[in-house]
């Protein structure tokens, strides 16, 4: 049987946005292993006869000895387990993964799903992470992008140089999340942000819209007029 590694740093983030992939891989007869930090969802892939591999990783931390040390634990897990292929997802599996698998000459496919505070402000900070992005996906066999300015982006910085496919984001599972009519009240405006509450993540540019549809109100101004 053909062993799948998927390495990632949230077992949560992989059941939802990634359990279909892995459903599909079990239903054509892979072994499919996960490398993550342990979460309450461990148990639903678990049941799907997945093997997990707990994997502490500081998702926002800066401390190069402990990056150096899960290059480490990625080579150590790879040797051990000898997959057809490594499955990447999100930054630090996706360049500490990477690495691992090119020192050990072992395919593997990428998924950038956005670029990260690091590489979003520009400094030394940037400098590295575009650096070690390089390195990690150099050997990649394949890369996917989600976002057409981040592709761009990876191309422009010759950051990626082997083969790069833009996919349509994740996917939303309509079994799961159903189409459902939006609540409408026409005599009021209502803003909806789904995200988390971080500069690039888009909550400045939702509060601005906010704002100027606020003065508008309080002036007296016409509601069809275009923000």
């Amino acid at each position: 049987m053909n062993k799948v590694l998927i390495l990632t740093n949230s077992i949560n983030g992989l059941y939802s946005f990634r359990r279909e992939l892995i459903e599909e891989l079990i239903n054509e007869r892979f072994e499919v292993y996960i490398s993550s930090p342990v979460g309450y969802r461990k148990e639903y892939f678990e049941k799907l006869k997945c093997i997990f591999i707990e994997t502490s990783i500081a998702r926002h931390g800066l401390n190069p000895i402990s990056d150096l040390n899960l290059v480490f634990k990625y080579i150590k897990i790879i040797k051990k387990i000898n997959p057809k292929v490594v499955l990447t997802y999100t930054i630090k599996p996706n360049i500490y993964g990477g690495i691992a698998c090119r020192l050990l000459k072992v395919p593997y496919i990428s998924n950038i799903t956005g670029l990260g505070t690091a590489i979003e402000n520009k400094g030394i900070l940037q400098k590295i992470a575009l650096i070690l992005y390089k390195l990690g996906l150099k050997k990649a066999s394949c890369i996917f992008f989600q976002n057409e300015s981040n592709q761009k982006f990876f191309l422009d910085k010759q950051i990626v140089s082997g083969k790069t496919i833009l996919i349509p984001g994740s996917g939303v599972n309509l079994s799961h999340h159903c189409f459902e009519e939006y609540p409408c009240d026409n005599n009021k405006i209502k803003f909806l942000f789904i995200g988390r509450i971080m500069k690039d993540k888009g909550i400045n540019e939702l509060l601005e819209v906010i704002n100027r549809r606020n003065y508008k109100y309080w002036m007296g101004m016409d509601e069809k007029v275009p923000f």
